[in-house]
């Protein structure tokens, strides 16, 4: 019973919660805050935060990049092996 009930309330909860959430943005004016604290931050900090978002994005590329070379590597060792 619990578990259905907390079921009803999640429902509940998040459909409020996204019309609360959609009329706060407005009032709010999330927007502008950030592009006031944009225009705001020094361009060094700027440059700063933007290349540790690009390195953590490009390791990020550079993993995937490893795993799929892993994947492909072992893929075509199994192909060689079946055709001998």
């Amino acid at each position: 019973v619990s578990k259905e009930l907390a079921l009803v309330l999640e429902r509940y909860l998040e459909r409020d919660l996204e019309n609360i959430v959609a009329q706060a943005i407005p009032i709010l004016n999330i927007d502008q805050v950030i592009v006031d604290r944009v225009k705001g931050t020094s361009p060094e900090e700027l440059e700063l935060a933007i290349q540790g978002i690009v390195q953590s994005e490009l390791q990020g590329i550079v993993n995937l990049g490893g795993i799929l070379g892993v994947f492909v590597g072992c893929l075509q060792t199994v192909v060689i092996w079946i055709q001998r």
